[in-house]
């Protein structure tokens, strides 16, 4: 498990569009909106739920003083206006909330 410094010093430097791979387990239970939004991820491709892939976004401290990393994820689906879903969609992540399996970076471009 990495705890929110150690996500700190990977990504240290690491420039916004870098391409990650996150595994993380969310300290809340998931929103039917969540389930719905990785379903053709976890069933159609064969992914687990806590595996995130995408582009980094931003690194950011929270109003607690948490600091959180947003990716642009291209395995998570967001609901289009007319009801469909397609990708990428934002996922945040909080070491302090869920647990930090793995954080690795794949691309720096």
């Amino acid at each position: 498990m990495l705890n929110a410094s150690e996500m700190g010093r990977i990504l240290a430097g690491v420039p916004t569009e870098a391409t990650v791979f996150v595994s993380y387990t969310a300290g809340r239970p998931p929103t039917e909106r969540a389930i719905l939004e990785a379903q053709r991820w976890v069933q159609g491709q064969g992914m687990a739920r806590r595996h995130f892939v995408g582009k980094l976004h931003r690194v950011w401290e929270s109003k607690n003083g948490d600091l959180l990393l947003t990716i642009l994820c291209d395995n998570r689906d967001k609901i289009l206006p007319n009801g469909t879903l397609a990708p990428p969609n934002y996922r945040t992540i909080n070491p302090n909330l869920g647990k930090l399996i793995s954080l690795e970076i794949i691309s720096m471009t």
